[in-house]
């Protein structure tokens, strides 16, 4: 089975659970990271993300209309994945990975980082 995740930053805990799903048999995971132009961040995306298979994408570089990279969805398709592991709906790419017809037969689980508090703007 492949597995592309795409997400915003990625964690140690998170890049900790891909590695876990790398190890297991027959699973490949690829991870799409989109990074904002932030230069005084403390996030070391190398570092996070070493030994897996991954792409950063860095928010500014040069965009398509819909906000990614023009080689990006070429990039999730090329890696062929059975099922898409999406955070969010706030970063362009996860928007494109959630929403573009190229990705409609792939079976998606979408996660969001945003706790669940009961306001309006959550309902």
């Amino acid at each position: 089975m492949r597995i592309a995740s795409v997400w915003t930053y990625g964690t140690a805990n998170m890049a900790a659970c891909w590695r876990a799903l790398a190890r297991q048999p027959g699973v490949a995971v690829k991870v799409f990271v989109e990074l904002s132009r932030q230069p005084d961040t403390a996030y070391r995306p190398a570092e996070v993300l070493a030994g897996l298979d991954h792409r950063l994408v860095v928010a500014g570089e040069p965009l398509t209309a819909a906000g990614v990279q023009p080689d990006m969805q070429a990039d999730i398709q090329a890696f062929a994945p059975d099922a898409m592991l999406i955070l969010g709906w706030r970063s362009p790419l996860c928007r494109l990975a959630a929403e573009s017809p190229a990705f409609a037969a792939i079976p998606k689980v979408i996660a969001f980082d945003m706790p669940f508090a009961w306001r309006l703007r959550e309902l």
